[in-house]
């Protein structure tokens, strides 16, 4: 019954390591429901461990929350170039400034060497002044922190093998013709949040990382797996600050957008603590700054779908309505709350082992028909407890771009359905209350590029800075009119009235 339930969605996730998955699992499950019929094929992925190193929990004592570094030391999986653990390469004081340049190893640790180069030492030595030459790691499980822009830890991650390691290397998972085997559709990568920026941990942090300093090279992980996987799909788990504008490290600059299928919002609404509903501060931080922005980049060219996760774990039945599939209040605004920004959203327990088809029953058959509402990247209430953006409709910036052509600026708009930018522009005024729809009115569809100076900020996003822009030739010389609209890819379109006049030389 639970592998039916799976066949009924588009895409699946599973951790091969943990359910003694086959090649013939994964077969069946591509099939879909009907073997015969390709279009409901699902979409089957395996999750891997980006930002820490599964391997290094076979040495952890959970009870005393240490490790064995002696055995890691005795077993040359860990130690190979012994060049590591590495520190952060701008040196004292580069906590929260800008990660302007690509450290793919960083530099050695002043407490010694001895381990691989991927393994870092940032949590010591911000902690005590000086690092003791030995891998951190999560103290939740033990898993040691890595840097994945190190071209050895790719190269680690690639040739990993479930027999000798007890986790799957990316061979192992997309081909079939290494290890196990297993040919998959692509790789979710999670423990991203590795490159988490510096402040927003300590020492008192349940789980502390001090290594935003290894953001770019994460970005260039994932670039390595397109380029030696490039059929395969890459699903991105959190590390929504890659993608908001403004963040004080200029993570945006460094995004991973062009090599990734898809993102996961994980925790949107509902999160996994039992002891409360939903925490309100985190959830308008989410839909309020964060949303827009991860709006704006999944709708470029080399943009990505997002999906949304969220936790029948807190107060008010939540876990018994989802258990019985009944209808309820919390679970119905959670799946509504995230399709307005155009996530595809599911809902299970914390463990995440309730295979249900909860949201999936409920939306399969809804219609939409309404146009884009229009949002901003730029928010005036986003500091704590943050409130909704001043949206910013239609056109917001022209200008004579020379040579008959002329460059424009908007912000973005959310729908369900994805969201596609048109331009319209005539030598007349145009005339919003007796054509309304803008029926033959001269227009082009917009490409949503990232100005550079968008991509560069790091303290904030200003009034003055917008999103996306676009240049659009052949103008001839003279007065032009311009408008954009948004559409949702089912060709509903808004219908805004503002209105820029350009004169073009």
């Amino acid at each position: 019954q639970a592998v039916e339930t799976v066949k009924k969605h588009d895409l699946v996730i599973i951790h091969p390591s943990r359910n003694n998955i086959s090649r013939s699992d994964v077969m069946e499950l591509k099939k879909g429901l009907d073997a015969s019929d390709p279009s409901d094929d699902v979409i089957v992925i395996a999750y891997v461990a980006v930002g820490e190193d599964l391997r290094t929990t076979a040495f952890f004592d959970y009870e005393n929350k240490t490790m064995n570094f002696d055995a890691m030391l005795a077993d040359e999986r860990f130690t190979r170039n012994r060049q590591g653990p590495r520190v952060d390469p701008r040196g004292d004081g580069g906590d929260g400034s800008a990660v302007g340049w690509y450290y793919d190893t960083g530099s050695p640790s002043d407490g010694g060497s001895g381990f691989a180069s991927y393994y870092l030492d940032d949590n010591d030595r911000v902690n005590s002044g000086e690092g003791d030459g030995k891998p951190d790691f999560n103290s939740s499980w033990g898993g040691a922190f890595v840097n994945a822009g190190d071209p050895l830890w790719f190269k680690e991650v690639d040739e990993m093998l479930y027999e000798r390691d007890g986790v799957c290397g990316l061979r192992e998972l997309l081909r079939t013709s290494e290890g196990r085997g297993l040919g998959f559709d692509g790789i979710f990568l999670d423990a991203l949040d590795t490159c988490a920026p510096n402040g927003w941990t300590d020492e008192s942090s349940s789980v502390q990382t001090e290594f935003e300093w290894t953001a770019p090279g994460f970005m260039h992980f994932m670039k390595r797996v397109k380029d030696k996987y490039p059929d395969k799909a890459i699903v991105q788990n959190r590390a929504v600050f890659m993608f908001k504008a403004g963040m004080p490290q200029g993570y945006l600059k460094h995004s991973p957008r062009p090599y990734i299928d898809f993102l996961m919002f994980e925790s949107f609404r509902l999160n996994s603590n039992s002891a409360e509903k939903y925490n309100e501060n985190f959830f308008n931080d989410n839909r309020y700054n964060y949303a827009p922005a991860i709006a704006a980049e999944a709708s470029r060219n080399d943009g990505f779908q997002v999906l949304s996760l969220g936790y029948a774990e807190g107060l008010g039945g939540l876990a018994a309505a989802l258990d019985a599939d009944t209808d309820n209040s919390d679970l119905i605004e959670d799946y509504k709350c995230a399709g307005r920004y155009g996530f595809r959203h599911f809902l299970t327990n914390k463990e995440i082992t309730h295979i249900n088809s909860y949201v999936l029953s409920r939306t399969a058959a809804l219609t939409d028909t309404d146009g884009p509402e229009w949002s901003s990247v730029y928010n005036q209430n986003a500091a704590p407890p943050a409130g909704e953006a001043a949206p910013r409709p239609g056109i917001l910036k022209a200008e004579d771009a020379g040579g008959g052509t002329v460059r424009v600026n908007w912000d973005v708009a959310l729908d369900a359905s994805g969201v596609e930018y048109r331009l319209y522009y005539s030598s007349e005024a145009l005339d919003f209350d007796g054509n309304p729809d803008l029926n033959g009115i001269a227009n082009c569809r917009l490409n949503p590029q990232i100005p550079v100076s968008y991509a560069e900020l790091n303290s904030g996003v200003s009034a003055g800075d917008y999103p996306f822009f676009d240049e659009i030739g052949g103008f001839s010389a003279g007065t032009y009119h311009l408008c954009i609209r948004a559409a949702d890819r089912l060709g509903n379109e808004e219908k805004n009235t503002v209105e820029i006049n350009i004169t073009v030389d």
